[in-house]
């Protein structure tokens, strides 16, 4: 959690000046019309969400759909140029956004890379 290494704050306030709304205990729902409701949790208070994008930012569940869907298609990656597919990020495992980040830009860096499985990624001095 961001709150425990001192970003929460830094985050939230960036966000409030660039005038971005953040509503935290409510839940989204389909509204009357072809925008969301925001429905707080605890009072049942609704608000239309007049927007063009909307980010959740929710219990960080890994969400695996993509993977699941391209691991059905595996016949036809060849013909896409796809080797293989790898889970990163918050589809692999719940973490901080900093944590998702990192897996991402990890992956990214080893891409194409061979990967020894038992190699340790780090000097281990023994006394």
């Amino acid at each position: 959690r961001t709150i425990h290494t001192l970003e929460q704050d830094l985050i939230q306030a960036d966000l409030l000046k660039k005038g971005i709304q953040i509503l935290p205990h409510h839940f989204v729902r389909p509204g009357k019309n072809t925008n969301p409701e925001a429905v707080h949790i605890y009072t049942g208070a609704a608000n239309i969400l007049d927007c063009d994008a909307l980010v959740l930012v929710t219990a960080r569940l890994p969400n695996s759909e993509l993977e699941s869907g391209l691991e059905q298609v595996q016949s036809s990656w060849a013909d896409a140029g796809i080797k293989s597919v790898t889970r990163i990020g918050d589809a692999l495992a719940p973490a901080t956004i900093a944590a998702a980040v990192y897996s991402g830009h990890r992956y990214a860096r080893e891409l194409d890379e061979v990967i020894d499985p038992d190699a340790v990624p780090f000097e281990r001095e023994l006394t």
